[in-house]
């Protein structure tokens, strides 16, 4: 019998059944703890670090989609505003004849009632076949300069309508824009050509930088900021930034801003321009 009782008692059970009560008592506690452990703490645990990514993830989702519909609501303004300014001067070189065009009161007049319904606009002027400035209105002293050498004089020979990319004259970035007309039976065109004031095209783009370190511009395709910058320079300052200037969709993508941080960065083209958006966060 003897036997059997210490084989029984060297056994699990017999450990178990012939161990002190209070001995039991916190074997079963410990026991009860663990399988609470594993049952429920865990998996509550690892829900818990899921929950999280998955937050996060949709978190980025959504400041993704809300900075997409940024990009083409601030896309869509710049290529309104520069869809509606030439629009208007189409319409104005339809609407008057050439000899009004050419009459320098005259075309102050028509001037004046264009400044009047776009402000952005800072000069008008009509520059005849050979490339001199036949009229001007204006705060500058324009009018008879030789243009034929400048170039958007030569581009618009070849494509009949031209906006340009920002230029300053006097310290205010200016774009122009010009139309010309068809040949006539003499074989001489007519070109109406006008500024607007870039700065207008900074306060539509600015309107995208929420926060202190958010920076929006427009760059050229060629590298030369289009409109000023935060963090890049002036308008003029040539960049290299990693960017596919023909990108038509919105890009996404990450660099190493001129903080030394890594960034946020998006940007897509400008329509009725060759322009690149561009939004570093």
């Amino acid at each position: 019998m003897k036997r059997v009782y210490d084989k029984l008692k060297s056994t699990w059970l017999g450990s178990m059944l012939f161990r002190p009560m209070e001995s039991l008592y916190t074997h079963l506690s410990r026991d009860l703890f663990f399988h609470i452990m594993v049952v429920a703490v865990i998996p509550s645990m690892l829900m818990g670090i899921g929950g999280y990514y998955q937050f996060k993830k949709m978190e980025e989702q959504r400041h993704k989609d809300q900075l997409e519909w940024q990009m083409r609501y601030t896309q869509k303004s710049v290529d309104n505003f520069l869809e509606e300014h030439m629009a208007a001067l189409r319409l104005l070189f339809e609407s008057y004849d050439i000899e009004q065009f050419d009459d320098q009161k005259k075309l102050q007049r028509i001037f004046a009632k264009l400044k009047r319904q776009f402000p952005s606009f800072i000069d008008l002027g009509l520059v005849n076949s050979t490339g001199f400035l036949d009229t001007y209105a204006g705060p500058y002293k324009l009018k008879g300069k030789d243009v034929s050498d400048e170039q958007w004089f030569r581009e618009i020979l070849v494509r009949g309508y031209l906006i340009s990319n920002v230029f300053v004259r006097e310290q205010i970035p200016q774009v122009l824009m010009a139309v010309k007309s068809p040949l006539s039976d003499k074989g001489e065109f007519w070109v109406v050509r006008a500024t607007i004031n870039a700065e207008d095209l900074d306060k539509i783009v600015g309107a995208m930088n929420f926060e202190p370190k958010d920076d929006t511009f427009i760059i050229s395709k060629r590298g030369f900021l289009q409109s000023a910058s935060r963090f890049y320079g002036n308008i003029l300052s040539r960049h290299n930034l990693p960017i596919n200037p023909t990108a038509q969709n919105i890009i996404f993508t990450q660099w190493e801003n001129v903080q030394n941080e890594e960034a946020t960065v998006a940007y897509t083209s400008i329509l009725n321009k060759d322009w690149v958006l561009v939004f570093v966060q």
